[in-house]
């Protein structure tokens, strides 16, 4: 059975990155060619193949530098599983801001997801907490206002204060259909399915990782301790192993999403449909400053773009004021030095010429 794994895994891996290449190809086409495909929305506020160019560069390459099926084991991954569920279910606050958007008979798309959350928080505030302390509504305010689109339409289903309100027992100035929330269950629906594609998909991933794992650490102890295997191929598979080990979990790929959750995703760290979008549209400007850039080479753009990394974007993203922020330090240093906090070892005191080691 292990010779049928390994040729599996082989296969799997042959057909993951001949499907990048493929890709990559297709892209190339399409920017030679001046197809727009699925960019043709995005094509107003960038040439549709400066967003081909970011999938290129910044997506598929650094999956081909060390890709092996061992992959599959970073969706699962202890430090990353929580962060992918939560990235995973956004599309359920999606559907519930529509759902929202029924309810309170406003049309698609003209209302923005705050506008929507003070709205339920007006009406829950009026229909439970009408009767407590001023210090208490400002707590459920809060509360409420915090809230995703999904949790509060949860509590406005459970709000025995709305119940009575359709009941005719109390009043409220704020419009809403209550038919709206009869179709409540199909969020739930949605969001269970949600859920069961997410925990199928964690699955898949850790059997996959784990048999490709058992497959390449069998064929590399086989391969070292076969009498016919030299030195040099010993050492070459080991480091080959080595680097797709390393691999699991792409800390470039790791890097630069945390710079772009930390820029568009707002508190929560969650980038949504519309901030993605955002996202899509700024790398691909920032694609299309580089190429049409007369101060480098062909090459030194290719280079740029190779090298990209999680410094690059910060850089791009923060601007700060130069003198304000070396005042400030200063002002701190000064204050360490003075609490002796922050003094200069021996050996930095030997390079400034005031102390001899020893």
């Amino acid at each position: 059975p292990m010779l049928e794994l390994f040729v599996t895994v082989k296969m799997i891996e042959v057909i993951a990155v001949v499907g990048m290449l493929l890709v990559i190809l297709w892209d190339t086409a399409c920017i030679s060619f001046s197809t727009q495909g699925k960019y043709v929305a995005l094509a107003e506020h960038a040439d549709h193949k400066y967003h081909r160019l970011v999938r290129i560069f910044w997506e598929i390459y650094p999956e081909l530098q060390n890709f092996s099926a061992l992959r599959c084991l970073e969706f699962v991954h202890p430090a990353l599983f929580a962060r992918n569920f939560a990235q995973a279910m956004t599309a359920r606050h999606q559907a519930a801001r529509a759902l929202l958007e029924k309810f309170f008979r406003v049309e698609h798309d003209t209302a923005t997801d705050e506008e929507l959350l003070d709205t339920a928080a007006k009406l829950l505030l009026q229909c439970d907490h009408s009767t407590e302390s001023r210090q208490d509504q400002y707590d459920w305010a809060t509360h409420y206002l915090h809230e995703t689109p999904c949790g509060m339409l949860h509590e406005i289903v459970n709000s025995p204060g709305l119940r009575e309100v359709a009941e005719g027992k109390k009043y409220v100035d704020i419009a809403f259909d209550m038919e709206a929330l009869s179709l409540y269950w199909r969020l739930r629906c949605y969001t269970v399915w949600m859920f069961l594609k997410f925990v199928g998909m964690a699955v898949v991933c850790a059997v996959s990782g784990w048999l490709a794992f058992v497959v390449k650490l069998c064929s590399v102890a086989e391969l070292l301790h076969s009498s016919t295997t030299s030195v040099s191929q010993g050492a070459l598979r080991m480091l080959v192993f080595l680097n797709q080990m390393v691999g699991i979990v792409s800390l470039r790929h790791l890097l630069i999403s945390r710079i772009r959750d930390f820029a568009f995703g707002g508190c929560d760290g969650i980038v949504s449909v519309e901030e993605q979008y955002l996202l899509n549209v700024y790398l691909a400007v920032l694609q299309e400053k580089l190429w049409t850039s007369t101060a480098l080479t062909t090459s030194q753009k290719v280079a740029v773009m190779v090298q990209f990394d999680d410094r690059d974007l910060q850089e791009l993203l923060i601007e700060e004021d130069p003198l304000v922020k070396s005042g400030i330090v200063l002002s701190v240093k000064q204050h360490m030095h003075s609490i002796g906090v922050n003094k200069l070892s021996k050996l930095q005191a030997w390079v400034r010429g005031a102390a001899q080691i020893g």
